[in-house]
């Protein structure tokens, strides 16, 4: 297996601004090795307020975001399943998806 090169297949889903558990799926394209992987992604998010009173000054929001779980499944471009050997695709998978989802 190579090196994979994944690209995701449609723009990468936003999360709502409301606390709780978020499941959200990404579609990716692999071209060095031809594969399909679908991956779903558990997240769960907590709002933080900062700064202002809520009256004159507004308030801060922000998202707090903490990835659960990543769960994905690989397959050729004939529709055939590929098993990850070695965990390759999943490391490519969270470097991606930390890097859009918890910075």
């Amino acid at each position: 297996m190579k090196k994979p090169i994944l690209t995701p297949e449609d723009e990468l889903p936003e999360l709502e601004h409301k606390e709780g558990c978020q499941v959200i799926e990404i579609d990716f394209r692999d071209e060095a090795n031809e594969f399909l992987i679908i991956t779903f992604v558990t997240i769960f998010v907590t709002l933080e307020k900062s700064g202002g009173d809520g009256y004159n000054t507004p308030n801060d929001i922000r998202l707090k975001k903490d990835i659960h779980e990543i769960e994905y499944h690989c397959f050729d471009f004939d529709g055939n399943r590929v098993i990850d050997e070695g965990g390759v695709i999943y490391k490519e998978l969270e470097k991606i998806i930390k890097w859009e989802y918890e910075n």
